[in-house]
């Protein structure tokens, strides 16, 4: 019987958003792994881009940061090994890193991944464990999929673009953690449909966990921890001084500024999608054409880097006359 690894796809249309990769596709991006270890490889987003910008540019930053904390239990919920980072170790942004720690010989089922007081933006992570080579990827991209802080990572695994989510133990971002139930990203039927609520439901399967409460147990005698409050009808708030002055001019189809801005959980800054010819003012949550002609309105002004709205759109919306970016990254 053949492994298969899950992940996920994101189409155009969110319902159909689940594919299956077969795993000896993928077996050889695994993180080498050491006897009795587990080895997790790690990705974050990537700041900016290019060396078609200015030696003084500053580019967006702050996706790279501390390396997060990871903890293993087996089936029946016993811890079972750690990884519990030097202080201020970090990862750069755009870049992998790869940690490695003591399980005891035995098989990991559970997987927690908790962020450090420096966020990171987390756009994949691979594991690997035992003589067999066993092993999952896991993308950011169920992020977007489960509505939770997310934002285009500028990385890609093999041709899939990739999104990244927020990981911050810090009150600065919603998510704290992600604990990860492994058997559930197997499956050996690649005509099978993943169920998007077992995933995305709060369910041990996966969880973004967004504060530390009192410990509960789940199915199966995880330590898990429970939410101290939930937010899920809330839309989340851009902290980041710098998501308010800088833009993303982007290239690559996959960057929809419509799915950027109707998506109740992106955070980010504002995006210009040149393929599909519009603009998400991220802080509005407004998506505008972009303009056409010197006299178009109620448009965005790629140029001038300004929304060209008429007197009757303003009055309307109740929106500024322009809004200014002090830097543009390209992608």
């Amino acid at each position: 019987m053949g492994f298969f690894m899950l992940l996920p796809i994101v189409l155009p249309t969110v319902t159909k958003i689940i594919g299956l990769i077969p795993f000896d596709k993928l077996e050889k991006t695994l993180p080498i792994n050491m006897p009795g270890h587990v080895n997790v490889e790690i990705l974050v987003g990537l700041d900016g881009a290019g060396p078609h910008l200015p030696a003084d540019h500053k580019p967006l930053s702050e996706a790279g940061g501390h390396v997060p904390r990871f903890s293993a239990w087996d089936t029946v919920g016993n811890p079972i090994g750690f990884y519990a980072p030097w202080d201020h170790e970090r990862i750069e942004d755009g870049t992998f890193k790869t940690v490695h720690f003591d399980v005891k010989a035995q098989q990991p089922a559970y997987l927690r991944i908790s962020g450090k007081e420096n966020a990171i933006c987390l756009a994949m992570l691979k594991l690997a464990w035992g003589p067999n080579r066993q092993g999952f990827v896991w993308t950011g991209d169920w992020a977007e999929i489960c509505n939770k802080e997310w934002y285009y990572s500028n990385v890609f695994m093999e041709a899939h673009p990739l999104k990244c989510t927020w990981l911050d133990q810090n009150d600065n971002r919603k998510q704290k953690a992600i604990s990860l139930y492994i058997p559930d990203f197997f499956t050996d039927d690649n005509k099978k449909t993943p169920d998007k609520d077992l995933f995305c439901k709060d369910t041990p399967t996966q969880r973004f966990i967004t504060s530390w409460g009192r410990p509960s147990k789940y199915p199966a005698g995880i330590l898990r921890w429970t939410r101290g409050s939930r937010a899920k009808d809330k839309k989340p708030k851009v902290k980041r001084s710098q998501a308010l002055h800088n833009m993303v001019k982007s290239s690559i189809k996959e960057h929809s500024a419509r799915v950027l801005c109707e998506s109740p959980s992106s955070v980010g800054p504002d995006l210009v999608s040149l393929e599909e010819g519009t603009f998400c003012d991220m802080e509005t949550r407004q998506v505008y054409d972009l303009c056409a002609n010197e006299d178009s309105v109620d448009c965005f002004d790629v140029e001038t880097r300004k929304i060209r709205a008429s007197e009757a759109g303003i009055k309307k919306r109740g929106e500024p006359l322009y809004k200014e970016y002090s830097q543009v990254l390209e992608w």
